[in-house]
């Protein structure tokens, strides 16, 4: 799909998915204010939407296309052989007020921290699900990670050999 990024003289880049290429806007308002001027374009597969949606495929036909539905009695007997339920009307409020929680959560980072603060912040959610490090855990790893990379980038690392 088509994909256009503008740049505004903060710095700041906006990425906005288009129908067509020709639709773009030469220019688009800025969050801080300004004007973003159109930087590039191209075609991507933007955002994970595109993923889920394979591997729900994936899921719903088999790795080999092999599933098939006649009509809605299969898919019913797909939904209770998976575990498959229709989200609730309260299920889907909750999840869109969470969504937009998170949506504010992460704008408020970027304003007060900075753009990469969030990323580290998601990054630290992910490894401490994975690995099921408490904070303090996490942190000792990150400050002896940003040390061993503080090392190589100043060219400081030194290798021992047995």
């Amino acid at each position: 799909m088509p994909v256009v990024k503008y740049l505004c003289p903060n710095g700041h880049i906006h990425k906005s998915i288009v129908v067509f290429t020709n639709s773009a806007r030469p220019t688009h308002k800025c969050h801080c204010g300004e004007i973003g001027t159109r930087q590039m374009s191209g075609f991507g597969v933007d955002g994970q939407i595109f993923f889920d949606l394979m591997r729900a495929e994936d899921q719903l036909l088999g790795k080999n296309r092999q599933q098939s539905f006649k009509d809605s009695s299969d898919v019913k007997a797909w939904e209770k052989e998976n575990g498959v339920v229709q989200c609730t009307a309260k299920e889907m409020r909750e999840y869109q007020e969470c969504a937009t929680d998170e949506a504010v959560d992460q704008h408020n980072t970027i304003k007060r921290e900075g753009q990469e603060a969030w990323f580290d912040r998601g990054d630290k959610e992910d490894i401490q699900q994975v690995t099921g490090w408490n904070n303090q855990q996490y942190t000792r790893w990150k400050e002896a990670t940003d040390e061993y990379e503080s090392t190589i980038k100043n060219g400081t690392v030194t290798t021992e050999t047995a």
